[in-house]
């Protein structure tokens, strides 16, 4: 088992629609935690790696609504990169939060709500949201977070070959860790193969807590770890068009 001590989420991510076809294209969006190891143990879960992993998705699936945080690092200096998030996410298209994206030097922090598949941003210093075509931002629409068909809960059954891996301790929950390869994952507007990923469940109610993935999500000199943390299951959010 592993005992890690996390420090604050420095939040983030991003978010991308797919085909559920293929293992892991779906949606993304990610949380890089600061962690300290402290003990190991090789602990077996209860059950199989899929039927813990199914029943997440399930869990996922059917909550009222999370709150989240997202955040990778390091980010290139260069492009635009989603470099942290934060918010609440509702079915079956909701979304209401900020994200800070980092473009060039610049970096902003924006408001962000997603309602039936509209996007609208209000900029840093402006009076008001206005609508916006997230994929001009690099983005997709992040309402579908909690999509079964496009969300990150389809990361969760892509790997038929997923390994239990131990346990972790974060905070006072005991987590089972499960290790997977997902074929695709899109962030911004870019594919990438083979991403490994972790998925920490809470043991015996297998609540997705958090993912962890690393790949070239940015750019292609930049190995990135996005990590996901999922918290409030079954929250009520009332999330409206501004």
């Amino acid at each position: 088992m592993y005992d890690v001590a996390t420090g604050a989420p420095l939040l983030v991510g991003a978010w991308q629609g797919g085909d559920v076809d293929r293992r892991g294209s779906s949606a993304l969006v990610a949380l890089f935690a600061v962690a300290t190891v402290v003990s190991c143990s090789s602990s077996k879960p209860s059950v199989t790696p899929a039927t813990a992993l199914a029943a997440a998705k399930t869990r996922l699936d059917a909550t009222s609504g999370v709150h989240f945080t997202l955040a990778g690092a390091p980010v290139p200096s260069s492009g635009t990169s989603l470099e942290k998030a934060e918010g609440d996410a509702a079915p079956p298209a909701s979304f209401t939060g900020t994200a800070t994206i980092h473009s060039g030097s610049v970096t902003a922090t924006v408001k962000v709500i997603s309602v039936g598949g509209v996007v609208y941003v209000k900029q840093p210093f402006g009076s008001g949201f206005t609508t916006v075509d997230p994929a001009k931002l690099g983005l997709v629409d992040p309402g579908a977070l909690l999509s079964p068909e496009r969300g990150i809960s389809t990361f969760l059954t892509a790997d038929k070959a997923a390994k239990a891996d131990g346990s972790v301790r974060v905070g006072g929950e005991v987590l089972e860790r499960y290790r997977a390869t997902l074929d695709t994952v899109g962030v911004l507007s870019t594919d990438v193969k083979d991403v490994p990923a972790e998925f920490d469940l809470v043991k015996g109610t297998h609540e997705l807590r958090r993912v962890v993935l690393t790949g070239h999500f940015f750019d292609a000199s930049t190995a990135t770890t996005l990590t996901l943390t999922l918290t409030k299951y079954g929250q009520h959010v009332d999330i409206r068009a501004p």
